[in-house]
């Protein structure tokens, strides 16, 4: 364990002396968790820089030490756009179905890059309806069905 000092201005000293009279809280336990607050925010600040300045979002979550998906939270939070152009998830997933030979992964993909306009609702039920298909056959194959 490991002890570190810092120096107060006379206000500053009384501020915190007030608030450890009102809190009733013990001065270091006050103190610590005000210094791992400072330096969490210290953190995000650093990372919402680095992305504004180019960065991706792994990189900049890596800065403020969080989950990606967190990081974009916080991004969203604050009203900073993520997205600039169209998304590529029907791409990131044509490409998992591939690798993972999964069909009704492929059927609901082809299904998303032929009508881009299609809502999720639709995609929903195509995707359910490509399920009920594959439950029929796999049944019929098996002769349960």
């Amino acid at each position: 364990m490991f002890t570190k000092s810092i120096r107060l201005t006379d206000e500053e000293a009384q501020e915190l002396d007030d608030f450890v009279r009102e809190s009733g809280e013990v001065e270091a336990a006050i103190l610590k968790r005000a210094a791992l607050r400072g330096l969490r925010e210290d953190r995000v600040d650093r990372a919402l820089l680095a992305y504004l300045r180019g960065e991706g979002t792994v990189k900049a979550a890596e800065i403020a030490r969080t989950p990606r998906a967190a990081f974009i939270d916080l991004l969203a939070d604050k009203g900073i756009r993520v997205l600039d152009e169209p998304s590529t998830l029907a791409d990131e997933l044509d490409l998992i179905s591939r690798l993972s030979g999964d069909k009704r992964l492929a059927e609901a993909v082809a299904l998303i890059q032929k009508d881009a306009s299609i809502g999720p609702a639709a995609v929903g039920r195509e995707l359910a309806a490509v399920a009920a298909r594959e439950t029929r056959r796999a049944r019929r194959r098996s002769g349960s069905g």
